[in-house]
C-alpha cells in the first residue's frame, strides 16, 4: 500500500486498527531510511512517539544507528506543533527548514514525514533536488 502512494497522501486511519496504522508507519519510514531518506515522524492521538519509537526497534535491523545519526526524528506533535506551549507557525515553518537544511547537508537524497491531524494521517515524501541541494531553503523560497 505504502509504495503506492503519490508524494503527498492524506488518508482516513480511523478504520485501521492500531496495529494496521503502526505497521503502515514502521513500513514507510523502514523504505526511507534503507533508501538513504531523512525521515520526520509527528506523532498524535491514536500513536504515542515511544510506540512508534518501539516499533521501529522491532522491525529496522541497526534502528538505532540511524536514529544516532539524526536521520529519523519521531517527535510527539506537543514538540513539533506546539513549540513553546502554543502553536506558531512561523516556528513551525522554521522547523521544517531547519530540517530540510540539515537533510541537504547531510546529503539525503529525500525526506518523507508523517503527521497525524484527527482522524486524518497524512505522508508525503520529497525528492531533494540538486538545485535544492546547491542552496539553504529559506522562508522566501
Amino acid at each position: 500500500m505504502i509504495d503506492k502512494v503519490s508524494w503527498a497522501s492524506p488518508f482516513d486511519h480511523s478504520y485501521l486498527t492500531r496495529k494496521d496504522l503502526i505497521d503502515i508507519v514502521v513500513s514507510y519510514f523502514k523504505a526511507g531510511l534503507e533508501s538513504n531518506e531523512f525521515c520526520i515522524c509527528v506523532t498524535t492521538y491514536p500513536l504515542t512517539a515511544e510506540e512508534v519509537r518501539k516499533a521501529m526497534v522491532e522491525s529496522v535491523p541497526d534502528f538505532y544507528k540511524y536514529l544516532e545519526k539524526g536521520q529519523i526524528e519521531i517527535l510527539p506533535y506537543t514538540q513539533w506543533y506546539l513549540k513553546g506551549g502554543s502553536f506558531n507557525l512561523l516556528s513551525l515553518l522554521d522547523g521544517y527548514i531547519e530540517r530540510l537544511n540539515g537533510a541537504l547537508a547531510k546529503g539525503y537524497d529525500r525526506i518523507r514525514v508523517t503527521a497525524f491531524v484527527g482522524e486524518q494521517a497524512f505522508i508525503w515524501h520529497m525528492p531533494l533536488l540538486e538545485q535544492e541541494k546547491s542552496q539553504p531553503a529559506t522562508l522566501s523560497q
